[in-house]
């Protein structure tokens, strides 16, 4: 016998239908691949019903006894995307966007012009270091090529279109072309700041703030429990360790990361007139040619140029030797900035025992990395070297992330109705401090949870 339902029961069940149907079509959900309670593989997908936008899809480079790089937490083949967008040329934020078209993807990557020629750079780089240690890295040099016959150059400022939302870049302030992406889904506002930084830097501006209603806030949270030293009082101790150094005919050896810090350092070293020679070594050169060619988003272009254009470049292991054998005065500005190999390596050989010459250390260094090894035990240990470093060394807080107070401040500049804390190993502290001392609906989602933004 078939029983059929009351008048009330069907609209009851007719409202019920349209209810959930409509919540599904407003709530807009955010899928967490990595960098969240974490640094590194950052990768975020904005499903805002109708398209589903992937923002930055980067590595983790294990310096553990695998020394390869882990890339980000997995996504289904079978996952549709309509858009990519890469904050920045960082490799943990594009240094997997290529393993995306190795799997079939065929869908635009947006990003600014400068961010696709710094990931040129590094991509190819991390291809010949995957060839020379004989693993796999998720994709192939045809994979890049294809992601670039698909990539679309954003100005800042410039509006273009994901299925149906809206989406403009603002300047991060963080490196040279990283850009904050402000996502307009017809929802509410979305805004992915990628990594940041607020204040002015000798290189750069600091981030322009957004201008729009913000709906959610995706923030980096790296030093979401700390603040940064004054950036003019280590700008005055580096150069005063540098003249040190050369004053007692010794090297300065500056450690760096190739983008960013190193074009910042060139202009610390011209600002207060360091005028013995100054060399480039390793990536740092063509990261600096790069940075120039869009001088229009750096704070000192034409210092920049001067002093890059007086520095001599060193592009091999027999120039390197000629600089060492003069045993002159002089600064070297090398990668890699966590020690773990490139020409840093060569020279610390050379000047281990030497007391007269100066390292500085300007970047994070991470937990493995020989860097963070050198700071906590004294000695220097890659793969293939180990021995006690005798030279003075010590680390400099050179960062290009926003520190406590610059995140709260901005948080509180764009007053959105959700904070979702991200890119940082404390970010649940953070977030909860948002909370009860700020008043936000603030979050801190973990690798793999999925959350209503």
């Amino acid at each position: 016998m078939l029983i059929r339902d009351t008048e009330e029961d069907f609209k009851k069940k007719l409202y019920k239908r349209l209810w959930e149907t409509s919540h599904r079509i407003l709530m807009m959900k955010l899928q967490c691949l990595g960098a969240a309670q974490e640094v590194g593989r950052s990768g975020f997908v904005l499903d805002t019903g109708s398209e589903r936008i992937l923002m930055d899809y980067g590595i983790k480079v294990v310096t553990g006894a695998e020394g390869v790089d882990q890339p980000a937490f997995p996504m289904a083949a079978s996952v549709k995307l309509d858009g990519v967008v890469v904050s920045h040329a960082h490799l943990d934020h594009g240094g997997f966007v290529p393993s995306l078209y190795n799997r079939g993807y065929r869908g635009p990557v947006h990003a600014s012009a400068t961010t696709l020629d710094l990931m040129d750079l590094l991509l190819k780089d991390s291809l010949k270091l995957a060839k020379i240690k004989g693993h796999g890295i998720g994709y192939f040099s045809k994979d890049v090529s294809t992601m670039y016959a698909n990539a679309f150059r954003v100005a800042y400022g410039q509006q273009f279109e994901i299925g149906n939302s809206q989406v403009m870049f603002y300047d991060a302030g963080h490196i040279p072309g990283s850009g904050q992406a402000v996502i307009d889904t017809g929802k509410g506002v979305v805004v992915y700041t990628g990594d940041m930084k607020v204040e002015k830097t000798e290189l750069l501006n600091g981030l322009s703030p957004v201008r729009e209603d913000v709906k959610t806030l995706i923030i980096e949270s790296t030093y979401g429990t700390k603040e940064h030293p004054n950036r003019d009082e280590t700008e005055k101790h580096l150069i005063k360790r540098i003249r040190e150094a050369v004053n007692n005919d010794g090297v300065a050896l500056v450690s760096s990361f190739a983008v960013g810090r190193a074009q910042e350092l060139l202009l610390v070293l011209e600002k207060y007139g360091i005028d013995v020679p100054i060399y480039v070594d390793g990536m740092c050169r063509d990261a600096t040619a790069i940075a120039l060619r869009y001088s229009e988003f750096l704070r000192y272009p034409q210092m920049l140029q001067r002093v890059f254009a007086r520095a001599k470049k060193v592009t091999n292991n027999q120039a390197r030797e000629k600089i060492l054998k003069k045993k002159h005065p002089c600064v070297i500005i090398t990668t890699s900035g966590m020690l773990n190999g490139g020409p840093v390596a060569h020279y610390l050989e050379h000047l281990k025992d030497d007391r007269n010459s100066y390292l500085a250390m300007t970047g994070f260094q991470a937990e493995g990395s020989a860097g963070k090894a050198l700071l906590e035990t004294g000695v220097y240990k890659t793969e293939k070297k180990e021995f006690k470093l005798k030279v003075p060394f010590e680390k400099l807080d050179f960062s290009a992330h926003a520190g406590r107070s610059e995140l709260v401040n901005y948080i509180k500049t764009l007053n959105p109705e959700r904070v979702v804390c991200i890119h940082g190993e404390d970010t649940k502290k953070f977030a909860a401090a948002l909370k009860e001392e700020h008043g936000f609906d603030a979050v801190a989602p973990a690798v793999g949870d999925t959350i209503d933004v």
